[in-house]
């Protein structure tokens, strides 16, 4: 039987790259962690497309604001920065 779009939205379906990237920030949630700390810690193996599974895997926790993200400067320059939303740690 189909449902309303309106509760699909309610519906909260996290899993495979987005589990362990959210698992990953939530055990750290008094850090906040850079696009490549964050491929470095969840896959030590990774590859250069670890970058696109690294986005795929953030936009469905972003959408659902379990992961929060900030350009901060640095020396380097401005950085982007990622937390697990702390309400809901």
């Amino acid at each position: 039987m189909p449902i309303s779009f309106d509760e699909y939205q309610k519906g909260k379906i996290i899993d495979g790259s987005s589990r362990i990237v959210l698992d990953f920030l939530r055990s750290h949630k008094d850090q906040a962690f850079t696009q490549q700390e964050i491929i470095e810690d969840v896959n030590p193996n990774h590859t250069p497309e670890s970058f696109i599974h690294f986005l795929a895997a953030m936009a469905p926790l972003q959408l659902q604001n379990l992961v929060e993200r900030r350009k901060i400067s640095t020396p380097e320059g401005p950085l982007m920065y990622y937390l697990a939303t702390l309400y809901l740690c």
